[in-house]
């Protein structure tokens, strides 16, 4: 298995700042919130998978900045 068949597989989608994520529940209990919305749910669970294509991007944009 690679990683395009865990991606296809687990319905992953590319998140905004690196990696595939895919939320698998969302609590349906309710709270308070001082966030935008003013409500949350109490928790949610998600895969997230970060790529080795995403860690050399980190590593070597890193080493360009600080060059």
């Amino acid at each position: 298995m690679n990683k395009h068949d865990l991606i296809e597989q687990l319905s992953l989608v590319e998140h905004i700042e690196g990696g595939y994520f895919s939320e698998t529940h969302r609590s349906q209990h309710i709270i308070s919130s001082d966030r935008e919305g003013n409500e949350r749910n109490i928790f949610t669970s998600i895969y997230y998978l970060l790529t080795i294509d995403f860690l050399y991007a980190l590593v070597f944009g890193s080493i360009l900045l600080f060059d």
